[in-house]
């Protein structure tokens, strides 16, 4: 019984010490990047991940992709509510150079609202999506919506 608790207890610790710190003042936000996410459906093994922190109209943005169809031909943050696509791209985020000829990669940028027209209150309803685009899925492969996790 001892052994059974100083195991759950050195678990519990090692779960906290990987939890992901959001500064003061900050908000976290998460994304899973799919193909049912996308408004149509696309069928797809690919499949994906974004970390966003909103601090006041700034979203730093980064993420994952995994599997896709074809290299990525860009990845953008769009406005509108889940189930539908909004028509204008807010901000275009980066592929790192080692990702941009890969099925499998990484992204990021700090998209604000000076640049980029970022709302606070729209991001903090749930208003915003990234889509992982591919030639094969122009309007994206994968898509996520970033919410609270």
């Amino acid at each position: 019984m001892q052994a059974r608790t100083l195991i759950l207890g050195v678990f519990s610790l090692i779960l906290a010490s990987c939890a992901q710190q959001v500064p003061a003042g900050t908000s976290g936000l998460f994304a899973k990047l799919q193909g049912s996410n996308v408004v149509p459906a696309v069928t797809t093994d690919a499949w994906g991940y974004a970390n966003a922190t909103l601090n006041g109209t700034d979203l730093n943005i980064t993420g994952a992709f995994y599997r896709l169809s074809g290299k990525a031909t860009s990845i953008e943050l769009r406005q509108a509510k889940v189930g539908s696509n909004g028509g204008t791209v807010v901000c275009t985020l980066d592929i790192p150079e080692a990702s941009r000829e890969a099925k499998t990669g990484s992204f990021g940028k700090l998209c604000t609202a000076k640049d980029h027209g970022i709302q606070e209150d729209l991001v903090k309803t749930g208003n915003y999506y990234i889509t992982v685009n591919t030639a094969a899925n122009p309007a994206g492969e994968i898509r996520g919506q970033l919410g609270y996790e």
